[in-house]
């Protein structure tokens, strides 16, 4: 009879172990991708995914509704809720619950991301895809995205659409948020105490965005809202 080493042993149990392991992901409907595995992607699975680009990192998730040489597309919906009450009425206590409608709905919103500079992290894979419709265009509609997020210095910076390509830049709005304080007068001038009598107004305002497509992280599009689906009544 062979009798095998303690160290043999081992070896023999560890690549059972590795053996099971792909088995079990499997039947839970996950399976395991390679990190940094872009070229072999399923439409219709859905996918969860690592943007990094100039020391910037972001994380987005959805299925997969479009796959080209440079953009992977990933799908979200999410619902949304929109409340409206009727004029006065609305407002009067005990009464105003009675008067007030409810939009409920759904929002969906393509995310293009840069193939490049992706990685996979996640995947689920559907096997029913009958409710499944790839996305025809191949590109962007710039002039209907309503968000960009891109790197610019390790950070995450954003802008707002609409926006027009010229070449590898985009030109879009940037929302900049400045605070300016105002002195009262003659308590405001006061020596040491004026900054007490001071006061401090927040202006928003728009300005022109110029920043490179090779910098982009995500692309973000609205596909449709469904509903809303009013309700009559709404309780507090």
């Amino acid at each position: 009879m062979k009798v095998h080493s303690i160290g043999e042993r081992f070896l023999l149990v560890f690549w059972l172990v590795l053996i099971a392991i792909p088995v079990v992901g499997q039947e839970a409907g996950i399976t395991a991708v390679a990190p940094t595995d872009v070229s072999h992607l399923e439409l219709g699975d859905d996918y969860q995914v690592v943007v990094r680009r100039d020391g910037a990192e972001a994380r987005f998730s959805g299925r997969l509704v479009q796959m080209t040489h440079e953009w992977l597309v990933l799908r979200m919906v999410s619902e949304c809720r929109n409340e409206q009450g009727v004029p006065v009425l609305s407002k009067v206590p005990y009464v105003k619950r009675h008067f007030r409608n409810v939009g409920i709905g759904r929002t969906t919103t393509d995310r293009w991301v840069p193939r490049a500079a992706t990685t996979v992290v996640g995947r689920l894979i559907h096997e029913d895809k009958e409710d499944f419709q790839q996305l025809a265009t191949t590109q962007p509609t710039w002039e209907q995205v309503t968000r960009v997020e891109y790197a610019e210095a390790g950070e995450i910076a954003h802008c707002s659409g609409p926006l027009t390509l010229e070449g590898t830049t985009l030109h879009g709005m940037k929302l900049v948020c400045e605070e300016m304080e105002t002195p009262l007068p003659i308590l405001g001038q006061l020596p040491g105490f004026g900054n007490l009598f001071t006061t401090t107004e927040v202006e928003l305002r728009e300005e022109t965005r110029e920043l490179a497509l090779e910098s982009v992280l995500v692309v973000e599009e609205p596909l449709r809202i469904v509903g809303p689906e009013s309700v009559a009544l709404e309780l507090e």
